[in-house]
């Protein structure tokens, strides 16, 4: 339903403030689970929040600075009228239900996950091969994705470099510690020097090295570590 339909703000009496997606792509339960725990009121509606003097909460305990900051910075500037909440279909411009919009998002699903093609290697065991695939869709546990999924972190930097946050392409490839790594092992390969920035577009090359099938399984075993 809610990749059909989303909730017109305007008075916000029948608009549920955590569980509705009202604002942004996903609900603010999702996005913001840590301040969603510390609600009172699960089922407050924006009608309970949104006051002409501003946002009024109803928490159990001090939230998170940096959550609390976030969430105002989406909807601290957000104002009600005296309409009747409504339903939009997102579907079509007008914001009407229409069967044949329907219809055609049916025949035509898009995939919920990137396409991203891991070769099957008898070389690389299989516990290589599916790290390397959950690397590329960032679901490896580093730091930036353990935050997104309510883990509360004191800092969600590199804790190599400390100069960026922690996502998987940081961890593997693009921190200096990681770049000094990759230096050595292309000179431990004898190959020219590649700096690639996501796991995707490393998995990409090694799969189209070579034209001689032997040759690349080689080349894919020595990327993926396992020679």
């Amino acid at each position: 339903m809610e990749v059909i339909m989303k909730k017109k703000v305007n008075k916000g009496d029948k608009t549920l403030f955590w569980l509705d997606r009202w604002i942004g792509n996903e609900t603010l339960k999702v996005a913001f689970p840590n301040l969603f725990d510390l609600e009172r009121k699960k089922r407050c509606t924006l009608e309970d929040i949104v006051k002409l003097a501003g946002l009024e909460w109803n928490w159990k305990s001090t939230p998170n600075i940096t959550d609390h900051t976030a969430l105002y910075s989406l909807v601290g500037q957000f104002r009600l009228t005296t309409d009747e909440d409504k339903w939009r279909c997102v579907l079509s411009g007008d914001g009407k239900y229409h069967v044949d919009m329907v219809r055609h998002l049916i025949d035509w699903p898009k995939d919920l996950v990137p396409h991203i093609k891991v070769e099957w290697i008898k070389e690389v065991p299989i516990k290589v091969l599916c790290f390397i695939w959950r690397a590329s869709l960032g679901r490896i546990p580093a730091t930036t994705e353990l935050s997104k999924r309510g883990v509360t972190l004191e800092s969600v930097q590199c804790g190599q470099c400390l100069q960026e946050d922690e996502s998987p392409n940081r961890i593997l490839l693009t921190c200096p510690f990681a770049k000094t790594v990759w230096e050595w092992f292309w000179k431990w390969c004898n190959m020219p020097y590649f700096q690639f920035n996501t796991v995707a577009d490393l998995i990409e090359y090694v799969s189209q090295q070579g034209s001689h099938r032997k040759n690349r399984k080689v080349l894919i075993s020595i990327c993926y570590g396992t020679l």
